[in-house]
């Protein structure tokens, strides 16, 4: 039975009015289910969100939070077919980290990737790896420059491969 997964975040709830990620899961031919939250953090903003599904009928998906716009931290849950969702987990250790990207093979293995500003303009391009059994290898910097990183995509291979690919400005005067 194939399913799809479905984001949206919500504006102004109940908590202090933050914004809050909610997804809804779909069965061919069954429609979509009800929206639920994905992990909500009193006093936390959720935005920016990025879906990777594994062929384990699992999926996975990444996003920013933060706290009163200083705290920026990228997320990362996982869904799964029988239990829902699974609790999230921080995946940038400290810092400030810029929109996530998420991808997974089809064992479920899989790779976030975001940009980390220095101090306002992304200069690194970093990644955190988690094996389908739940294994963390260490966060690591792909790239660090003087250009600013405007924007990044990443694709894992059913394999396991991972490619990322991102653009970046030269930035004059810092």
């Amino acid at each position: 039975m194939a399913r799809a997964l479905r984001l949206q975040k919500r504006l102004g709830h109940a908590d202090g009015g933050q914004q809050q990620l909610l997804s809804s899961s779909h069965v061919v031919d069954a429609g979509w289910s009800a929206p639920a939250s994905v992990q909500a953090t009193p006093g936390f903003w959720q935005y920016n969100p990025s879906i990777a599904a594994a062929g384990t009928g699992v999926f996975y998906v990444a996003w920013n939070e933060n706290a009163a716009m200083v705290q920026y931290r990228a997320r990362l849950a996982r869904f799964t077919l029988d239990g829902g969702w699974e609790t999230a987990v921080t995946v940038s250790d400290g810092g400030t980290a810029g929109r996530p990207m998420v991808s997974a093979d089809l064992a479920g293995n899989v790779v976030v990737a975001w940009p980390t500003p220095y101090p306002l303009i992304a200069r690194k391009v970093i990644y955190q790896r988690r094996t389908a059994d739940a294994w963390w290898f260490p966060t690591s910097v792909i790239d660090r420059g003087d250009a600013s990183v405007l924007a990044i995509d990443l694709h894992m291979s059913p394999g396991g491969n991972a490619i990322i690919a991102w653009t970046e400005a030269p930035v004059a005067g810092f």
